[in-house]
């Protein structure tokens, strides 16, 4: 299989994976560059907020963000899963702490 890292294409903000080109929205876009960008390492939960909604935006002020970061990263999996990504485990969940870009061969 194809790394993810091969197909994306940062300049444009597409994603390729098999000649096939991944159509993701704005925000689940800057998700998976975030998490790319920090392979193998857990970015914060809070670092998430932060960097996808902005310091200045309402959101990073909401005592309970969960459920919004929750059904974005829902949004990248199944955008994944439509082309049988999900199987190598991209995004993982660190309970309580954040999430991961990782790439199994």
């Amino acid at each position: 299989y194809q790394r993810l890292a091969k197909g994306l294409d940062i300049k444009n903000q597409r994603v390729t994976i098999n000649n096939k080109e991944i159509s993701l929205s704005g925000k689940v876009y800057e998700l998976l560059f975030l998490l790319y960008q920090h392979e193998g390492s857990v970015v914060s939960n809070e670092k998430i907020v932060q960097e996808i909604w902005g310091r200045d935006n309402h959101i990073v002020y909401l005592a309970d963000y969960a459920d919004v970061l929750n059904k974005l990263v829902s949004r990248l999996k199944k955008e994944l899963q439509k082309y049988e990504l999900t199987r190598h485990n991209y995004i993982e969940t660190v309970a309580r702490r954040g999430r991961r870009f990782v790439q199994k061969k």
